[in-house]
């Protein structure tokens, strides 16, 4: 009977209790649970099933899961569970000496600081597609008709329940833990103001994600400091803090940065546990790293794909340490696999019901994504490595700062930037092989998650892998980076006494390289925060908004249609469906007739082109129509034209 039980481990203890509450509660809810019939799933319906059915067959589901993977771990605890699974040694069991200067603390607040200011004028720049949808499913409202389908009639606001907010993924982009965040920031907000509930504001909205990006430039430095390396530390929060990547999404309402936040935190706790856990035989660990690993993935659910990789990489590690007992080896790797099974039951829980909704929002984003070929592949590695694309989105396009024509243009400066970068990054591959190859496996592991992750959707799922589906790797990155500067820095220290002039040569490279490297990314920043990603707010105001007030619910004589791009939360009467000319046709009429205005914005112009040659010649003739802005967008989808009807132009 004690083998069921677990050992004198306090962790143990915890963690069986919760699998055996988890066993108890779950069984108790299945039983009463009405068990779902006549489940069909959403890839032989016509049309969603409707989220109440998702949701209580989700959870019924969810619960069986979680139950199953409980009652495994309940059933496996004499292998996870005992106190002696001390090991005598691990191949990163030593941490590098290193001074921790007085200087650390100043330096860090600095670059956070300057950080937050890169940051801040891009706060309040409009959504643009991926943020306003997810917004609108997940975290704020509908406006509804209030006569059948009667969008130019009077609306009526409905905010999203909380259920959606953690349940539910239509359109496969909730990113969990950052939609919960934003709505209570926002609910929090409102209240605090007195303002409506349809009120909300793009600042407001993203503080979470502003938050949690400075908060990674702080967690990235304090991890490489505890690690021995705090000069490494200013180097990768310096990284981060001037990446574009970084800058972006620490300020777009997604959830990648925190997504990036707790990888390195997980990575951080699994350093913890295998350089000291692992003597000490304690728990804290471990769960640690499985909560972090938790966070990650509910941030971000493809973040699975390289903390996968870097568990098993540890399970490995264990089990070659052959100087220790085969018990102690297997115990340790039990725990490794115990946290990472209570992480996944719950998240298991929790996804159930919105992995019902997947099969339909898969088949969405297998038409949506640029093709894997030789522009994505250069454009995915430069936005990495300086995060700034390669190639130009679009021809026309006067705002892009595309790397290939920046080389044309001061091909030393920009070329020197580039092999500035890459020798960095070499120099701290070579330095981590030399003295800790098992860390640059696992960092080497994560950008791995990458390769698998864009094979996967490539060819086994069938969506291409959008560029910005690696930023996992930008962890890795900073790290290699940060430690092949400091050695450059650190060595010439050293030689100051011994070898002068070497020294003097290593000092004066040392800071000059990340400049350079860093100086590469100035002009795409510099755009970023001038330009939205996406000018739908700016849309509006350019159409409906110069004669309505935003969220204004009554009756309405502005007709307004959108083509392949459009935010509903800011024009919620947009009619998206105007594809033909007959239809466009019959608008102009109606416009006519009720004396009213009537607006087209084209988005994804070369898809519009292509598909809707009939509508663009009656956009394109000036009788007509006029065009009245062109809002640039760094790629060329996001690009809006708006047109504007000349009134009675179709009864002349």
């Amino acid at each position: 009977m004690w083998q069921w039980l677990p050992g004198a481990s306090r962790g143990a203890k915890v963690i069986w209790l919760w699998h055996l509450f988890a066993v108890l509660a779950l069984w108790y809810l299945l039983r009463q649970w009405k068990t779902p019939s006549g489940w069909e799933s959403d890839v032989f319906t016509p049309k969603p099933n409707p989220f109440k059915q998702c949701l209580q067959y989700g959870i019924y589901r969810g619960a069986i899961v979680h139950l199953i993977i409980s009652g495994i771990c309940l059933l496996s605890v004499k292998w996870w569970g005992q106190k002696d699974c001390v090991l005598k040694e691990t191949k990163l069991s030593v941490v590098d000496a290193g001074k921790q200067g007085w200087w650390f603390w100043p330096l860090i607040l600095v670059i956070v600081i300057a950080a937050g200011v890169m940051r801040w004028p891009r706060m309040d720049h409009s959504y643009w597609g991926d943020e306003g949808w997810a917004v609108r499913h997940y975290v704020h409202c509908e406006w509804e008709p209030r006569q059948d389908h009667d969008y130019q009639g009077e609306l009526v606001f409905e905010q999203v329940p909380w259920q959606r907010v953690i349940f539910s993924d239509q359109t496969g982009g909730n990113h969990f833990l950052f939609s919960i965040a934003q709505r209570l920031m926002l609910d929090a907000w409102r209240a605090v103001k007195g303002l409506p509930p349809w009120a909300f504001d793009e600042t407001v909205s993203r503080l979470p994600v502003l938050a949690a990006g400075l908060g990674s430039i702080v967690a990235l430095a304090l991890f490489l400091r505890w690690m021995g390396r705090p000069l490494a530390g200013l180097m990768g929060a310096l990284f981060f803090a001037l990446h574009p990547w970084h800058i972006r999404y620490s300020t777009e309402g997604r959830g990648y940065i925190m997504m990036a936040l707790f990888m390195v935190l997980a990575v951080w706790a699994l350093m913890w546990a295998l350089m000291w856990a692992l003597r000490d035989g304690r728990w804290r660990a471990w769960m640690t790293f499985g909560a972090m690993q938790f966070l990650a993935i509910y941030s971000w659910k493809i973040a699975a794909l390289p903390l996968a990789e870097i568990s098993a990489l540890t399970a490995l590690l264990i089990l070659v340490s052959k100087r220790d007992s085969w018990r102690s080896r297997a115990t340790t790797v039990g725990r490794v696999f115990v946290v990472g099974a209570t992480m996944s039951a719950f998240f298991g829980f929790l996804y159930s019901t919105p992995s019902l909704q997947a099969p339909r929002a898969l088949e969405r984003l297998k038409h949506t994504g640029k093709p894997m070929d030789h522009r994505w592949f250069c454009n995915s590695l430069t936005g990495l490595l300086v995060g700034t694309p390669w190639y130009r989105a679009s021809v026309e396009n006067p705002t892009e700062v595309p790397l290939k024509e920046a080389v044309a243009k001061s091909p030393i400066k920009t070329l020197s930037g580039i092999s500035a970068a890459l020798l960095l990054l070499g120099i701290g591959v070579a330095r981590l092989w030399r003295t800790r190859p098992w860390q640059l496996v696992l960092w080497v592991a994560i950008i791995g998650g990458a390769v698998v992750g864009a094979s996967l959707f490539k060819w086994v799922i069938g969506i291409e892998w959008i560029f910005w589906y690696s930023f996992f790797v930008i962890v890795p990155l900073a790290v290699l980076h940060a430690i092949g500067a400091e050695w450059l820095l650190g060595k010439g220290l050293f030689w100051m006494t011994q070898k002068p002039a070497r020294a003097a040569m290593l000092l004066s490279v040392g800071p000059l390289l990340p400049c350079m490297a860093y100086g590469v990314a100035v002009p795409q920043i510099e755009l970023m925060d001038t330009q939205p990603y996406e000018s739908n707010r700016e849309a509006f105001y350019f159409t409906r908004g110069k004669h309505e007030p935003w969220n204004y619910d009554g009756p309405s004589k502005i007709k307004t249609c959108y083509l392949w791009r459009h935010i509903y939360l800011y024009d919620p009467r947009a009619d998206t469906h105007v594809r033909d000319a007959a239809t466009l046709r019959s608008l102009m009429k109606q416009a006519d007739e009720i004396d009213g205005e009537f607006y087209y914005v084209v988005g994804q112009r070369l898809l519009f082109r292509e598909l809707q040659k009939e509508v663009m010649a009656i956009l394109s003739d000036t009788a007509l129509f006029e065009k009245t802005h062109v809002l640039w967008a760094e790629e060329e989808i996001h690009t809006l034209e708006i047109y504007r009807y000349k009134k009675r132009a179709a009864l002349r």
